[in-house]
């Protein structure tokens, strides 16, 4: 899966929508699409995006960018990783004070 990809399923998961992360992040809602496209025409953020983006999504950077590699190595270990990224989503709800 491409990074795109991976901060779509990350954003559903968290159960927010396209254009409440786009205003959080003051970008378009246009913009945050093409991100989380990964096909030609999409568009491929900078590392400052991507840490903006794990930040507004409250996981680590180092989770976006795994769940974003596109290797075949990475790709074995996915479900592996989504496992874990569970895991430590739960562990951490636990632990984090409530708002």
């Amino acid at each position: 899966m491409g990074l795109g990809r991976a901060v779509k399923i990350v954003r559903e998961k968290r159960g927010i929508g396209q254009q409440e992360l786009a205003k959080k992040l003051r970008i378009s809602q246009g913009f945050l699409s093409l991100v989380e496209k990964d096909a030609p025409g999409g568009r491929i953020p900078s590392f400052k995006m991507i840490k903006r983006l794990a930040s507004a999504l409250d996981v680590p950077v180092e989770l976006l960018l795994l769940l974003g590699c596109d290797t075949p190595k990475a790709q074995a270990y996915s479900k592996q990783i989504r496992r874990i990224a569970t895991l430590a989503d739960d562990i951490l709800s636990e632990i984090r004070p409530k708002k």
